[in-house]
């Protein structure tokens, strides 16, 4: 080791914000415990009994990703992971490369990225299969439909790694190709699609914004 020249490079950092605007309607779908329970008694194999009977506006509640404050909210991991399967479509750059430079939080530093919507979101039931091959289990998912969406993001990157309009162009690929939430393009569907806003559709956002307090939590 004597003599070995050792580089370590200093670490830059910079912080973009944007707004994601939805382009087709964004479904979410939280796993309850009972959800939970279910795929695994099923997997199991487990002996039961007679059926519990279905609460539609209970499941429809526990869908729902709530923070804090009562608003709505999606997983920033789920843009993260997004914006790393778009790689697929980009060259010269790796999902390792992205996964070290980019992070993503809600605008206020959270880790549920708020939706902003002036509609509440509608509960719509669903044929799914749920669990992993060859194990899934058939059954209907009672989740909320969000129309007319979109969040306020904060991107954390490394320069050094990607520019800003590269992340910008990475946001946007992933939510042509991948999406976010259930029925996205990544699963053969075409919700969950989105764009980074331009200059002018931010503006727009930006005043919307400030005039309203937004939808709170539904009894």
């Amino acid at each position: 080791m004597a003599g070995k020249k050792i580089d370590i490079p200093s670490v830059r950092r910079e912080v973009l914000e944007l707004f994601l605007v939805g382009d087709s309607d964004l479904i979410v779908h939280r796993f309850s415990k009972k959800t939970m329970d279910i795929i695994l008694d099923n997997q199991r194999k487990s002996v039961k009994g007679r059926r519990e009977d279905r609460d539609p506006a209970a499941e429809f509640q526990e869908a729902r990703h709530l923070r804090p404050d009562g608003t709505d909210g999606f997983p920033a991991s789920g843009l993260r992971k997004a914006a790393k399967e778009a790689v697929t479509w980009c060259t010269g750059i790796s999902k390792k490369i992205v996964s070290g430079s980019l992070f993503v939080t809600d605008a206020d530093g959270s880790n549920l990225m708020r939706i902003y919507t002036e509609e509440e979101p509608v509960c719509v039931c669903d044929p799914t299969r749920i669990g992993k091959f060859p194990n899934k289990v058939a059954g209907l998912a009672y989740r909320p439909y969000f129309k007319n969406w979109h969040m306020k993001i904060r991107v954390l990157f490394d320069p050094s790694a990607l520019s800003e309009q590269q992340v910008i162009n990475l946001i946007n690929r992933a939510g042509m190709s991948i999406g976010l939430g259930d029925w996205r393009p990544e699963k053969g569907g075409v919700n969950g699609m989105f764009h980074v806003a331009d200059e002018a559709e931010t503006r727009s956002l930006e005043s919307r914004r400030s005039s309203k307090k937004g939808r709170k939590k539904v009894a």
